[in-house]
């Protein structure tokens, strides 16, 4: 994709809305088109659903199994992002939480909106909506659905911390805080970066 292998960390589509494909020959929707939210949590509750097996209580995610089957296209009516851990080497300052609903994209770090889009009017996602005085009901509605989202997943901003990669990026037979990383990284020649 445009980002590459690991540069992920952003809620746009180009790199949270990513197309599923599901090969199942017990049955299912054979050559079927979806646009049902599905999120990586969901697979293990949908696999266990597909096996006719029960999904804990305490597990997250939802069994998608009944959309598999071509049962239904209903599903959950938003799906949860986040980041916990800054990364300033690919242009985020701070954690984020945030949403993708059928028709809308919203994040935001804990002190302030971030993005959000008009993915039915703004399919390309580039009009910034979150600062518009026009969206403020629309961003407070996504806000609160957040919010229900991190308070039944346990999330918590507590979380967001450089201080929880400290000395786990290795390089070299040697680890480096995030700091002694992103010097050599400004100091080392372009041939020697790590490839994006």
């Amino acid at each position: 994709g445009n980002h590459g292998l690991r540069r992920k960390r952003k809620p746009y589509d180009e790199s949270a809305r990513v197309p599923g494909i599901v090969r199942w020959p017990a049955g299912g929707a054979r050559g079927k088109t979806v646009e049902t939210l599905f999120s990586f949590v969901d697979m293990a509750p949908t696999l266990l659903g597909l096996a006719g097996l029960p999904v804990p209580k305490q597990m997250q995610g939802a069994d998608l199994s009944a959309v598999v089957r071509g049962e239904t296209t209903e599903g959950p009516d938003a799906v949860f992002l986040q980041l916990f851990v800054p990364f300033p080497g690919d242009q985020v300052p701070k954690g984020w939480r945030g949403i993708v609903t059928k028709s809308h994209t919203y994040a935001r770090f804990e002190d302030s909106p971030w993005v959000l889009f008009d993915d039915e009017n703004d399919p390309h996602q580039l009009k910034n909506l979150a600062e518009d005085p026009n969206s403020v009901p629309l961003r407070e509605r996504l806000d609160a659905r957040l919010n229900e989202l991190m308070q039944r997943f346990g999330d918590s901003w507590r979380f967001n911390s450089n201080a929880l990669a400290e000395g786990l990026l290795y390089r070299h037979k040697a680890f480096y805080t995030l700091d002694e990383f992103n010097e050599w990284l400004k100091a080392a020649p372009t041939e020697n970066r790590p490839r994006q």
